[in-house]
């Protein structure tokens, strides 16, 4: 009877390890429509016609280098891409809006949580994507096709505003051994749609 006892604890033990290490499939519309919208203006991709596939994580991650707890939103609001390198008045006026120190400091608290499974056919992209573990990424990077291009995203999770008129993520991309870029993204709900705003660089290849 001990015997069975102590097999039960470890398979009950065993089982709760698993369902802790499972991805969440907890995504939502918005969140579909946030990476949609980031995805399909992705300017590298406009400009390579001849590039692959978008190959995507297919579950939202983020490395804990990409965003230091202490960096705050003071510091970043006039390092904005198209507000400091291409002088958008409107989108340095965007950025600087208070509410987004509450979102960017909602992101620090939740992006390392548990991750979220990405359903392909929510995704409204205008390019070819697929959805691939981190394993069979390697393994594409390893076999990939030398004449193409092929870029490599992983999407963190969403944190957004009371009202989820504001969003906010970290997108990442490498597209070889010197091509990649960390930013974290910003977008604002426009009549029902959402637009980027502004994306911050924080890695560059």
């Amino acid at each position: 009877m001990a015997t069975y006892t102590r097999i039960l604890l470890l398979s009950m033990l065993i089982a709760s390890i698993c369902c802790w290490e499972k991805p969440s499939i907890g995504l939502t519309s918005d969140d579909y429509a946030v990476y949609s919208a980031y995805l399909n203006e992705f300017a590298f991709y406009k400009n390579v016609p001849s590039a692959g596939a978008m190959i995507i994580d297919d579950s939202t991650g983020i490395a804990p280098r990409d965003i230091h707890p202490k960096v705050n939103w003071s510091i970043l609001a006039g390092r904005a891409d198209r507000c400091h390198y291409l002088n958008d008045t409107a989108c340095c006026h965007k950025v600087q809006a208070s509410e987004w120190y509450s979102v960017f400091e909602e992101f620090k608290r939740s992006s390392l949580g548990q991750q979220q499974v990405l359903v392909p056919a929510k995704l409204v992209v205008h390019y070819p994507i697929q959805l691939l573990s981190q394993f069979r990424k390697r393994s594409l990077i390893e076999h990939q096709d030398k004449e193409r291009m092929y870029y490599l995203f992983r999407l963190s999770k969403i944190s957004y505003n009371i009202d989820k008129t504001k969003a906010l993520f970290f997108g990442s991309f490498v597209c070889g051994g010197t091509c990649g870029r960390g930013e974290l993204v910003i977008l604002e709900k426009v009549k029902d749609a959402w637009v980027l705003i502004d994306t911050f660089r924080f890695w560059i290849a």
